[in-house]
């Protein structure tokens, strides 16, 4: 029973994923990532994550906003978005996009980059104090892989749960 439980809860934590992201425009830069959860086969949801703007009008650190899977209008509605990567193949974002703001609540400023074509161009749009700037980005979209030794704990728990129930019995 234990050992199954275990290798639920390893499972589970194996459908989490992480992706790393860099960014530049000729007018802002920086890196951003993310975690994320699995809606579909070849689709993660982004759950939380951090946008550091390292050179730009834009300079500063933001929070992803929490919204669901199927959502696409935050609070104060500055912009659309859905939160979602899609994993087949090379990671990349649709034509709604991520949603970063000043704090996880998503009060201003505001930030959104989305897919905008094919070849990994994307767009990055900033909304202050009633303004947007915006910016066609060169993103690129690297995976960050879970590391092997989770796959070993997960193993090495349910062996150890498996024998503790042999010797029990």
């Amino acid at each position: 029973m234990l050992s199954a439980i275990a290798l639920v809860v390893a499972s589970a934590s194996a459908s989490a994923a992480s992706f790393s992201f860099n960014f530049t425009d000729g007018t802002n830069a920086g890196n951003f990532s993310l975690n994320t959860t699995n809606i579909s086969v070849g689709t993660e949801w982004a759950t939380t994550g951090t946008l550091n703007v390292t050179g730009g009008v834009d300079t500063g650190t933001y929070t992803l906003v929490a919204l669901g899977p199927t959502s696409t209008t935050p609070s104060p509605g500055a912009f659309s978005a859905d939160n979602v990567v899609y994993t087949a193949g090379n990671p990349y974002l649709d034509n709604s996009g991520l949603l970063f703001a000043s704090d996880t609540l998503g009060t201003l400023p505001q930030i959104n980059i989305y897919g905008n074509g094919a070849n990994n161009l994307y767009s990055f749009w900033s909304y202050v104090n009633g303004g947007y700037n915006v910016g066609s980005d060169n993103v690129t979209l690297t995976a960050t892989p879970i590391p092997a030794a989770i796959w070993m704990v997960g193993s090495a728990l349910a062996g150890a749960f498996g024998f503790m129930r042999r010797k029990l019995a």
